[in-house]
């Protein structure tokens, strides 16, 4: 994100899905904006392909199982050491999710019970 702001190219989300690992979706005006960026990432292979924004939330919005929580949802961790903390489950494994807290510092990932998470608002 930094360097698309330090190249004057506007970013909104950059999004992963653990079911397509390697590849990172960005929301950008267009692909020659995408480009611009790819340049500056040594590894990267191309653009792939364009996702229409009405897609999107039907290629992310993955149900878990017995839970009322999502993929991708924004939470706060309501139980154990981390109570309090914010972030985003990335995954969803039986009753148990991997969840990306949101820290000024640096983002980390945790593992809990989602009996321990509740969607931010609630």
């Amino acid at each position: 994100m930094k360097a698309a702001n330090r190249l004057g190219i506007e970013v909104g989300q950059v999004l992963f899905h653990p079911k397509t690992a390697g590849y990172v979706y960005v929301e950008c005006a267009g692909p020659n904006e995408l480009e611009k960026l790819l340049s500056l990432v040594p590894s990267s292979k191309g653009i792939v392909g364009e996702v229409p924004p009405g897609d999107v939330k039907n290629l992310f919005d993955v149900a878990a199982p017995d839970s009322p929580l999502k993929e991708y949802e924004s939470v706060v961790v309501s139980q154990g050491p981390e109570k309090g903390s914010e972030g985003i489950i990335e995954r969803i494994d039986g009753k148990d999710a991997v969840v990306l807290l949101d820290d000024p510092i640096m983002p980390r990932r945790m593992s809990a019970p989602l009996s321990w998470l509740r969607r931010q608002g609630e």
